[in-house]
């Protein structure tokens, strides 16, 4: 059973290092889902793209502790937002983040939740991994020369799976909560380039029996787009 999916993304532009950066990504978009919104950052907004199979464009965000609100319409102080609306806390230290995005049709506001993901230097380098378990399943594997093990809900960073540029093998498993029964998920194997980050996440689509595997790959380096 083939389930899982390669999906590179990368930015053209550069910018200056040490500017805070953000890169978005909606994961599992139901149809019919918004495809851009607008992004409070405390001070203003910003239309920013939600794409599905790839990362945002590289949107710029002020220093020091935030208040991210994902809105509709655009606002230019905190006094006019709606009530609600879908926020997350960005702590000063972090310069380099991921904002996962997901659906949330109980919010009448913005019907999506959001995640911010630490993508700094320190926390994911270069060639590095940083994988998101967001099913209920023990999922583990091998990764080229690494090895794998996520419990239910974990998130874990994995080492560069191979020294050079080329491709290396892959194999992952799942396991349900209270069954001994192993069941594989794919036998493939993944690019690699020495330069890049990846984000993988593992979920559970509707109407699937097995786990789903999505690997975004991000070419930039720490603090650049």
């Amino acid at each position: 059973m083939l389930s899982c999916l390669w999906i590179a993304g990368q930015a053209e532009a550069r910018q200056s290092k040490g500017a805070r950066t953000c890169r978005i990504l909606f994961l599992s978009a139901p149809h019919g889902a918004p495809t851009k919104l607008h992004l409070f950052d405390g001070v203003k907004s910003q239309e920013v793209e939600l794409p599905r199979r790839n990362f945002s464009p590289v949107y710029k965000l002020p220093a020091g502790k935030l208040k991210l609100q994902l809105i509709p319409d655009a606002f230019q102080t905190e006094e006019l937002l709606p009530a609600g609306a879908p926020a997350v806390i960005v702590s000063e230290e972090v310069n380099d983040l991921y904002l996962l995005v997901f659906s949330d049709p109980s919010n009448k506001v913005t019907p999506v939740k959001m995640e911010a993901v630490n993508a700094n230097n320190n926390r994911l380098g270069e060639g590095e991994m940083l994988w998101f378990n967001l099913t209920n399943d023990l999922i583990y594997g091998k990764l080229g020369s690494r090895k794998v093990a996520l419990k239910p809900g974990e998130s874990k960073s994995v080492g560069a799976p191979m020294r050079e540029r080329g491709a290396y093998p892959v194999e992952l498993f799942y396991k349900r909560q209270g069954s001994e029964h192993i069941h594989p998920i794919c036998h493939t194997k993944w690019r690699f380039r020495p330069a890049s980050r990846s984000l993988v996440f593992v979920l559970m689509e509707p109407y699937r029996k097995a786990p789903m595997i999505y690997s975004f790959r991000d070419l930039r380096k720490p603090g650049e787009n």
